[in-house]
């Protein structure tokens, strides 16, 4: 009887240990809570989460567990004592935030979210505060649908929304579609919050498709901002874009990072008079470096040309690489890869756009748009312009705007080489370079090695390094100001 006593009290408690304890290495330990639901449908209120008291609590869902609220909001992260909170295998059903923190007073430790999906919530996690946040996030193998809503959304949809402070993220092999937006923003992935110091960010091999909303508002889909490392590689983005063409803006991958690498994604039909891929936010530190290489993006030939979209745009110029691109069918008047400096002086320093292939570009193909040059390559390049374009006037292969700070740019500083630029359409100019001035003074002269530059009033302090390039375009001019660039007539001539 003794024994069958003890035998009974170490089952008993080892029955304990499986609902509330941890198992870490498969020891147990008093520092952790694991609750284990059977399938089948839970409140959340009728859980208790908030009565486990060690830091570390896991809620781990075996078969189809789903979790509902009256309440609206579904798991309150302020409410838990945890300070680290894991869950697994659990379905979110029509919930307002099925995840939230809503008036944190500290940073949580991590919040690790795996296997879970969440259909017609109005965001899987959302967190929106300046200090506080969580600072290790962990997101895979999720699924968020904005479909099958019973509630009437106060605010448009969000997929995974962490507007806070947040060290490391971690979001990976997630599926965000079909998100509705009632104004306001509507956004897929949001990570981190400006001035977020030290962050390091990942988000890879997520689907993200059909993000589209009405006025008021504007869609994103995949947003990351911080002072810290971003990289986003080997996403699908499909069909996000604003209700009302040429509306909102839209984009599909933003980051304002001071470091970026954005690679391998495919994005197809998406963004709305911004870009596809967008990086902004200006940086003074040297420690800025940006790399946006390998994107697969296309717009499909029956798309609304009103939305006016880029492929990849940027107005964090320093430190920037766009390296080995495909761009089909931008729709952006403003370059089908735009660059714009709003650094000191609008300077543009250490810049490589290098074997882009931009093809059916309906706008300019790549136009850059600064006052100071240094250290500026375009090179190996394919751009083949739209036959027809609905822009009006004329078109560029490759612009720079030079704006009104006029100074001397070194030969090194400023190279363009190697590039081939096509099309039959009128008024094209392969190589433009143009200084924003009201009074011009132009001269027409022959081109050595290129059948289409012009330059105007734009000051060299001698022959600019712009040759082998193959242009095949309808006319053929150069316009040079001879007083602005240091060198004869003779010279350039040929």
């Amino acid at each position: 009887m003794k024994n069958f006593f003890l035998l009974t009290l170490v089952c008993y408690l080892a029955c304990i240990c499986a609902f509330q304890g941890s198992c870490k290495n498969n020891n147990y330990s008093f520092n952790e809570d694991v609750v284990t639901l059977q399938e089948g449908t839970y409140n959340i209120a009728d859980l208790h989460l908030e009565s486990y008291k060690n830091k570390r609590l896991v809620i781990r869902g075996v078969g189809n567990t789903i979790l509902i609220t009256n309440k609206g909001d579904g798991i309150i992260l302020d409410a838990l004592t945890a300070t680290t909170l894991v869950l697994e295998n659990l379905s979110f059903k029509n919930e307002r935030y099925a995840i939230t923190y809503t008036n944190p007073t500290f940073s949580k430790d991590s919040l690790i979210i795996k296997n879970c999906s969440f259909q017609g919530c109005e965001a899987g996690l959302y967190i929106k505060n300046a200090k506080f946040g969580i600072n290790n996030l962990i997101i895979q193998n999720c699924v968020v649908t904005g479909k099958g809503t019973t509630r009437k959304l106060v605010s448009s949809q969000k997929g995974f929304f962490a507007f806070c402070p947040v060290q490391n993220a971690l979001i990976k092999e997630d599926t965000v579609t079909d998100l509705q937006g009632v104004g306001g923003t509507l956004r897929a992935i949001h990570v981190g919050v400006i001035g977020c110091a030290f962050n390091k960010y990942e988000v890879s091999n997520n689907l993200i498709e059909n993000i589209t909303g009405g006025d008021p508002g504007e869609e994103q889909g995949i947003m990351v901002l911080g002072e810290g490392s971003a990289y986003i590689h080997h996403n699908l983005l499909k069909n996000i874009f604003h209700t009302i063409p040429g509306t909102n803006d839209v984009e599909g991958i933003y980051s304002k990072c001071l470091k970026t690498e954005i690679a391998f994604n495919v994005l197809e039909d998406v963004g709305d008079t911004e870009a596809s891929i967008c990086v902004k936010g200006a940086q003074e530190s040297d420690s800025v470096n940006t790399y946006i290489h390998d994107n697969s993006i296309n717009f499909s030939p029956d798309r609304d040309p009103a939305r006016k979209t880029a492929g990849i745009r940027t107005v964090n110029t320093k430190n920037l690489e766009i390296k080995n691109n495909i761009i089909n069918g931008a729709q952006d008047p403003n370059g089908a890869i735009n660059i714009k400096s709003d650094l000191t002086d609008n300077k543009i320093e250490n810049m490589i756009i290098t074997e882009n292939k931009i093809t059916a570009c309906l706008g300019i193909g790549i136009r850059i748009s600064g006052a100071a040059y240094k250290n500026v390559s375009i090179n190996k390049n394919i751009i083949y312009l739209s036959d027809t374009s609905p822009v009006k006037g004329s078109s560029y292969g490759i612009q720079f705007q030079i704006l009104k700070s006029l100074q001397a740019i070194q030969p090194a500083d400023f190279i363009i080489t190697n590039n081939i630029i096509k099309t039959s359409r009128p008024k094209t100019v392969g190589i433009f370079i143009v200084q924003q001035n009201k009074n011009r003074s132009k001269r027409n002269v022959g081109s050595p090695n290129n059948t289409f530059i012009n330059y105007d009033t734009f000051n060299f302090s001698e022959n600019p390094k712009i040759y082998d390039n193959e242009i095949t375009v309808p006319e053929k001019k150069l316009i040079v100001d001879p007083r602005l660039v240091k060198m004869s007539l003779k010279d350039i001539a040929q």
